[in-house]
């Protein structure tokens, strides 16, 4: 190639370069232009504080949501719950509507077979003297111990938390105003509930620490 044609080439090769350089040095240019202008900055600093709250808020709402179906909040103790409708014989109330809800919890093996037995070899009166729900005649009044715990002794010992949560559980079904023991009457839909647990002595009725009693009469 000759001498000429070769410096035209190397010519054209550096303006090539100069040409690149200053492209590159056009577009720092413009990027510290952006970074220097605070309209830029006031803008990007917008649109992060404005993507940080949204996301904040998003986790708030969802974090606070009730369960589908739920309200968010738990029935305070001794309040109510929709359990069904008493109707028919207090004997009916305690196998169609108590047995199902002690069969939710822990105690499978109740059945109305089983009170009936266990009320047969109830004592005929109470300890004050009245004559005990357990006795009936079933149309008139009828009641289940229902226990999960063979103890014996009469203090909280013989407590467990499934008979806890059962008596709970009947006290929000039947208006009946529970703290969580004692000997509580609650009334619905012209029935009296007595609910017992937790609580011993011929006043209550003898040692109730180691079942829950719920006993429904007619009004």
């Amino acid at each position: 190639m000759a001498d000429e044609d070769q410096g035209r080439v190397g010519q054209a090769m550096d303006a090539a370069k100069a040409v690149k350089q200053v492209e590159q040095v056009a577009k720092a240019g413009r990027a510290a232009m952006l970074l220097a202008n605070p309209w830029v900055w006031g803008a990007g600093v917008v649109a992060v504080v404005f993507l940080v709250a949204t996301v904040i808020i998003g986790a708030v709402l969802v974090g606070s949501a009730p369960a589908s179906g739920g309200t968010g909040q738990a029935p305070a103790a001794g309040g109510t719950a929709d359990c069904g409708k008493p109707t028919g014989t207090p004997k009916d109330i305690i196998d169609k509507l108590i047995l199902p809800i002690a069969h939710t919890i822990a105690f499978k093996d109740i059945t109305p077979e089983s009170v009936e037995a266990a009320n047969d070899a109830h004592s005929n009166s109470t300890t004050s003297g009245n004559t005990s729900e357990h006795k009936g005649p079933p149309e008139v009044a009828w009641a289940a111990d229902i226990s999960n715990t063979g103890a014996t002794a009469e203090n909280e010992s013989s407590m467990t938390p499934e008979m806890g949560k059962l008596a709970d559980t009947l006290a929000k079904c039947f208006n009946v105003k529970w703290t969580g023991r004692g000997l509580v009457n609650g009334y619905k839909g012209g029935y009296r509930f007595q609910l017992i647990y937790g609580v011993g002595g011929a006043e209550n009725g003898g040692n109730h620490f180691n079942h829950v009693h719920i006993g429904v009469s007619k009004q």
